[in-house]
């Protein structure tokens, strides 16, 4: 006798499940590991909590970036004194961040296709990995995610309350990292087309403007009060970032970018996106021709198709335009990886039909609902296996270089804890990001430059050395140790050494 459960019911288990699955990876373990960057960030905050309390707003001014949304958290955070409070102030963001995206996913198309595509986005490694970390690209990732959503419900509805609320998500991005600026243009293409003339298109993009005009303003205190200690830091970063953008050092390679990305998805993603993409394309071309199909589904596939295509063409472009960059980071094009999940869900929906219809027994929404949630669990198994270091996962698609350069300090705790066992513990050690590692080690740490001065006994060095200049001291270590001396310990991460510590050879010469 089969057993029928109430639909509400059903509902609600998978709302459970996909809570689940957005907050276990997220805040479970926090506090274990420190990133390079996460204690400026944390400075920051702090300094920018310090100028509301004191009244003194040019300091909510810290950098250029401006970063305002993670010195907010970073900063009300600080006041536990715990690293885990600041990376769970961030972590929780994102996940508040993911429910709604969910919330509006499902109003875009239905309640099992917009769970759907939500869980895959909270499953991505690479956006697990960053919502652990304090700093803007999850943050940033999420916020470019919503306005799309908005705007595009606001197509759909016609209600002024969500051109609204995506200019109030605009700012968001803004107070972010300015970078996010370039993917807002595509944003207001995208309001564009559902204008029906040139002066119902400025009217619209005046009031999303204006709303994130009003956000920015409310929630950055340094525009309360410009100073000109402050316009002078704004225009002496925004000179360093602009040369940093236009100079000739770093990754210039415009390839850089899909290198980056496919050794950062999922081998799903992988497999799955292009169907997606093939998908979705031949389906906006037949739904140009003709109406859809009325029913239900085919109308919540037809919207999946649409959002993720939407989606994945405005992150494309904005990873196009700041390929020009020469200051590269794969973290900044973030949202791409979300857009190729969404992508991913929109393959796995096409290959389930595909396959429900080779068998004729099978009914194509059980097909398809098994393919979405093989994609799903093995994302999921990906995340946990990596456990709490999702920054090291890459995509095992493709070959993995030895001398490939990985890491942000992840790791460094463990060689900080072999440091603590041993009997002369508490020596001064040099190190690779010695903040990193002055976190969690009993004693002095400096940096690397410095093992040739009388005192210090170890050595710890990192996989983040690799792939640097030649005449720089980062390969001059490595070429000193690496393969010539036998390391006392090597911390393992994925499968792959990313620190080792050495008796340091300039104190045993």
């Amino acid at each position: 006798m089969r057993v029928h459960f109430p639909v509400d019911l059903r509902r609600a288990c998978a709302i459970g499940i996909f809570a689940i699955m957005v907050l276990v990876p997220r805040l479970a373990g926090l506090g274990t590991s420190l990133t390079i960057d996460e204690p400026l960030w944390i400075a920051r905050g702090a300094k920018f909590i310090e100028g509301l309390a004191t009244l003194d707003v040019g300091k909510t001014f810290t950098n250029i970036h401006p970063g305002v949304t993670t010195a907010w958290l970073a900063g009300v955070a600080d006041q536990f004194q715990s690293l885990a409070a600041s990376q769970g102030a961030i972590a929780f963001a994102v996940s508040c961040a993911l429910f709604v995206s969910a919330y509006l996913l499902v109003k875009l198309t239905s309640f099992w296709v917009g769970l759907a595509m939500a869980a895959a986005l909270a499953l991505d490694p690479f956006l697990v990995a960053h919502s652990r970390v304090v700093h803007t690209d999850a943050l940033l990732a999420l916020f470019l995610l919503l306005t799309t959503l908005l705007l595009m419900l606001y197509q759909r509805t016609r209600a002024r309350r969500y051109l609204v609320m995506s200019g109030v998500t605009a700012g968001f991005v803004l107070l972010t990292k300015l970078h996010g600026a370039i993917f807002l243009v595509g944003c207001l293409l995208l309001l564009r087309f559902s204008s029906s003339s040139l002066r119902s298109w400025i009217r619209l993009a005046a009031v999303w403007a204006l709303a994130s005009i009003i956000t920015i303003i409310a929630l950055w205190p340094a525009l309360w009060v410009p100073t000109k200690t402050n316009i002078d830091a704004f225009y002496k970063q925004a000179g360093i970032s602009l040369g940093e953008a236009r100079g000739r050092g770093g990754e210039e390679r415009w390839w850089y970018y899909p290198r980056e990305f496919l050794f950062r998805t999922t081998p799903v993603v992988t497999v799955l996106a292009p169907i997606g993409m093939l998908t979705a394309l031949a389906h906006m071309k037949r739904r140009a021709r003709r109406a859809p199909q009325s029913t239900a589904v085919s109308d919540s596939l037809s919207d999946l198709h649409a959002v993720a295509l939407t989606v994945f063409l405005l992150a494309a472009g904005y990873a196009g335009v700041i390929s020009v960059f020469s200051t590269k980071s794969d973290r900044w094009i973030l949202i791409l990886f979300l857009a190729a999940d969404l992508l991913a869900m929109s393959g796995a929906s096409a290959l389930g039909g595909f396959l429900g219809r080779m068998a004729p027994s099978a009914r194509p929404w059980a097909a398809r609902a098994v393919v979405a949630g093989l994609f799903l669990v093995l994302n999921a198994w990906e995340v946990q296996r990596l456990h709490p270091y999702p920054l090291a996962h890459y995509n095992r698609l493709f070959p993995i270089r030895e001398n490939r350069k990985l890491g942000w300090g992840e790791g460094l705790e463990h060689a900080a804890e072999f440091l603590n066992a041993q009997p002369d513990a508490g020596v001064p050690v040099v190190s690779y990001y010695p903040r990193v590692l002055a976190k969690f080690y009993h004693g002095q740490v400096e940096r690397l430059v410095r093992s040739h001065e009388p005192g210090f006994r170890y050595v710890v060095l990192y996989r983040s050395m690799f792939e640097r200049s030649n005449d720089s001291y980062e390969t001059a270590f490595l070429q000193r140790y690496l393969g010539r001396v036998t390391p006392l310990s090597v911390v393992t991460i994925n499968g792959l050494p990313y620190a080792w510590v050495y008796e340091n050879q300039d104190q045993t010469e």
